[in-house]
């Protein structure tokens, strides 16, 4: 149980941080 929402916190938080340096990519390209 405690293994479990470690996994979906750390997916989350890799979900998070994917979607930072995609919008930094896109406002670069902008």
């Amino acid at each position: 149980m405690h293994s479990l929402k470690t996994c979906i916190s750390a997916v989350f938080l890799m979900g998070h941080l994917v979607r930072n340096a995609s919008s930094k990519c896109l406002q670069r390209k902008m």
